[in-house]
């Protein structure tokens, strides 16, 4: 698998800092300001975060973000194009953040309720996570924030909001990320690198209630070169998901994508889709100013619960893809044949 991936060994030297997280660590209800870091890519902010050399972060105890007031405040708001519009006031609370880190580890800690992306890498080379949960649900309580005190008090439920936008890893200048052995249950991506990542592995995922693997967003600012590159993922487990993968790159109805996806394998996957798209089990899709290139699908067992045969998707893939296909506009097959699709 050289050819897509190439991975580092991951060792630690003698010198390391050490962080044993063995009890909860809470973000509080609100972050005051002055208190946070904030990055331009899509407006995260954080209330710490972690740089510099040798890290490893390690225990059986969990880092809580206090996410259900987030959630309840822009019910509604986070699924409008006015929360992506980077013109918006708002920024993105994410529970965890590294930037300008090299050969990071993360081990044995769960991760609850981060208000938007959980996990956020910035500048960073070689960042290991491994034996982690991550969660996001309905709390049962909600936190109110006394500026003027300085103290967070606990108040009844009401009408509590699911979470959204709270993605698993997401990544931007990175090189070097590893995810082993983790499980995901959350509203977004379990697994979601986003511009100019390169060398993912990713081994042993478990993901529930997510929109699955999704390389992106990308191509969304004009006149930057974005890209994703060497990417290993096997033996993922998705439940109750969106896409089981998918490639996530800008679109626009007037100005077609020239984003680029070449050199990617499809192997050993099987499932039941959800039924939602009829027949359609995986949906290939390339804008028609783009090369899609030396994509291939092989030991591909999915079937819908809509009955007969499934159906696979496939407009604008150069190239056999290695299985029977059908354009979306036909009712046509052809042996030619960028995501795949569980709902």
């Amino acid at each position: 698998m050289e050819r897509f991936y190439r991975r580092r060994n991951f060792s630690r030297p003698l010198q390391t800092t050490p962080l044993l997280i063995s009890n909860t660590v809470y973000r509080r209800c609100a972050v005051l300001a002055g208190g946070h870091f904030y990055f331009d890519f899509q407006k995260p902010i954080t209330f710490w975060r972690w740089g510099g050399q040798d890290i490893r972060i390690f225990g059986s105890g969990v880092m809580n973000g206090n996410g259900q007031r987030w959630y309840n405040e822009f019910a509604g708001f986070i699924d409008t194009d006015k929360f992506q519009d980077s013109n918006n006031k708002y920024y993105r609370p994410i529970l965890f953040v590294t930037d300008n880190a090299t050969r990071l580890s993360v081990e044995g800690i769960a991760q609850l309720n981060s208000p938007c992306w959980t996990n956020f890498f910035v500048r960073t080379k070689d960042v290991l996570f491994d034996n982690v949960y991550i969660k996001c649900l309905l709390d049962q309580r909600i936190c109110k924030w006394d500026s003027l005190s300085g103290a967070s008090q606990v108040l009844p439920p009401f009408n509590q909001a699911l979470p959204k936008n709270t993605d698993g890893f997401d990544s931007l200048n990175v090189d070097g990320l590893s995810v082993t052995n983790a499980r995901v249950d959350i509203g977004d991506g379990s697994f979601s690198p986003k511009p100019n990542t390169t060398n993912n592995f990713v081994q042993k995922l478990w993901c529930n209630n997510t929109h699955g693997v999704s390389m992106g967003s990308i191509g969304q600012d004009r006149g930057v070169l974005d890209m994703i590159e060497y990417a290993y993922i096997e033996n993922v487990i998705l439940l109750s998901g969106e896409y089981y993968f998918k490639i996530d790159a800008a679109g626009c109805a007037s100005f077609s994508s020239k984003f680029n996806v070449t050199n990617i394998n499809f192997e050993n996957i099987s499932g039941t889709s959800s039924g939602k798209q009829g027949k359609v089990v995986a949906d290939l899709t390339c804008s028609p100013n783009a090369v899609c290139l030396d994509v291939h699908l092989k030991n591909i067992n999915l079937s819908s619960p809509a009955g007969d045969l499934p159906v696979i998707i496939c407009d604008g893939i150069q190239g056999d893809i290695g299985v029977e296909c059908q354009y979306s506009s036909t009712s046509s097959t052809t042996k030619r044949t960028t995501g795949l699709a569980s709902g």
